[in-house]
Parts: C-alpha cells; structure tokens; sequence
C-alpha cells in the first residue's frame, strides 16, 4: 500500500479519493520539527459529510485551530509520528469531540511525497451505537437468564426449606405427628396438606396430630388453613387432632370470633397421643 500511495501524484490521488465513501485530509506542516505548525492542504467532499464541517472552513488553517481537541485524543502525534518514520498507522474507536464535531472515527494515517500526511477517515458514531444497543440487549439477556437461574436456586431452596419446616414424625404405630412451626400461607399448607395426605396412605396411619404449639399466631386464613388439611385427613379415614394452641393464640381466637369447634384440639401433644392410645385400647372406631 506505501508503494502504490508514493506512485501517484497528489493530483491522482485526491481524484480518486473524490468519490470514495471514506474522508480524507491531506495535511502538511510548515516546520517539520514543530507539531503546531500542521496545516490542512486538502479535503474530499466526504470529509464534509461525515464531520459536518465544509472543507472550506477548514482548508489553509493549522489543524488544532480546526480542530482544538486533536491533540488531547492523540492525533497530533499520530500524524507526525507518521510524517516522521514513514510507516502507516491505524487508528480505531478514536472518539473525538468539540464545537462542530462529536463522533467516533476510525482509519489510516499515511505518509505522502512532499512531506505530507493523508488521514482516511469514517464516521463509527452510528455503527458503535448499533454495537452498544446490541451490547446492551445480550447484557439483558444474560440478566434474565442469570434472574430466572437465580429464581431456580431459590425456588429449589424453598421446596428444601418447605420439607424441613414440614417434618413427619412417627410418634406411634399408626400414628405421625406434624410440627408446624411459623405462619401457614397457601403454599404452605398446599405442601403440609400433600405431605400428610402422603404418610397417611403410605403408612396407612389412623391419626394425624397437628401440633402448632410453635405457631404463635392463629388468624382466620390460618384457621381455614387447618380446617383444610383436617378436612383432607378425613376424606382418607384418619382423625387430625390439632395439638398445642397457647393461651394467648386461644384468646385471640375467641377475640376475634374464630370457630375451631369442628376440629378436634387438645391441649398438647402428650393429650392427643394419650386419646390416640386409648382409641386403640378401647378398640373405638376412627372417626370421632
């Protein structure tokens, strides 16, 4: 490419590049040894549309009076680094911004007889903002992804964290216990209620004692709660004896009108597994 540029006269050149869809600035210093003195000779009508600036404006004035900030992003010695050693350079992403001009361009800087530098040049600004938009939506992308993945380490968590709050205990021959610890929401008693209804089939147990001594609050979404799981223990033929309500949980029941009086409660776990036992010994039939 330095070959075929020093073979063609300034002339042909500026010719050639008349119609190219790349801007060129042909520039020439007046003192080689002094970086200030650089002055644009030339400038194709492309220059013109990809900077904004008519080449008239610009033809015969010393570069950083054209263009102030050319210095600060590095072109100046760019250019002369070129003017200097001969050897091509090129140069990408390079931002520029000022009074007429504020894009991103990118080129080639080479050197030309005549101790003269040409600087080929497009206008990126478009094309890094397409990148960065195209940037930004992958950036999204892996954001929702990573959000639905997180989603599924907590969703996988919760399940974990539902089965140990949820333990079935086999206090009895045909008997399991259900310590429920902490607020009953929907979800909740949905897998309390599949858990139970699942021992009880399994193991074929008679009574369901659920204890909810470490419940310190029972509201009417919870009693309609229990009366469902009760309900359900029913249907399969077992009894569900609802163990361990407090006083202050009791007062607040009658407080606000709540009615358990159709489940059956004891006292404490200790009550309902002595009724247990004497259903046994008596030979009683399940349902109470």
């Amino acid at each position: 490419m330095t070959t075929s540029t020093s073979v063609l006269s300034l002339e042909q050149l500026i010719q050639l590049m008349e119609g190219s869809p790349l801007g060129l600035y042909i520039c020439r210093p007046d003192d080689i040894d002094d970086d200030r003195t650089l002055r644009l000779v030339h400038a194709n009508k492309t220059s013109e549309t990809l900077t904004g600036v008519p080449a008239s404006q610009l033809i015969g004035k010393r570069s950083e009076e054209n263009f102030p900030g050319l210095r600060e992003r590095g072109f100046i010695d760019l250019f002369f680094r070129v003017l200097r050693t001969g050897v091509p350079e090129r140069y990408e992403d390079m931002y520029y911004a000022d009074e007429k001009v504020t894009a991103a361009f990118a080129g080639d800087v080479r050197q030309l007889p005549g101790g003269m530098v040409a600087i080929w040049f497009e206008n990126i600004t478009q094309r890094k903002q397409v990148e960065a938009e195209a940037a930004r939506a992958v950036g999204l992308a892996d954001a929702a992804r990573e959000l639905e993945e997180r989603l599924a380490v907590i969703e996988r968590q919760r399940g974990i964290i539902e089965q140990l709050s949820t333990p079935i205990l086999h206090v009895w021959d045909d008997v399991i216990a259900v310590p429920l610890v902490g607020s009953l929401d929907a979800r909740r008693v949905t897998h309390v209620m599949d858990t139970v209804l699942n021992e009880i089939t399994v193991r074929r147990a008679r009574f369901a004692l659920l204890d909810v001594t470490g419940t310190e609050q029972i509201d009417a979404d919870t009693a309609q709660h229990l009366l469902r799981i009760a309900g359900a223990v029913r249907l399969l033929g077992a009894r569900a004896l609802v163990t361990g309500i407090q006083p202050a949980v009791a007062h607040a029941m009658v407080a606000h009108g709540l009615d358990l009086s159709a489940m059956e409660t004891f006292r404490s776990l200790r009550d309902a597994l002595r009724e247990c036992l004497s259903a046994f010994s008596a030979g009683r039939p399940i349902r109470s």
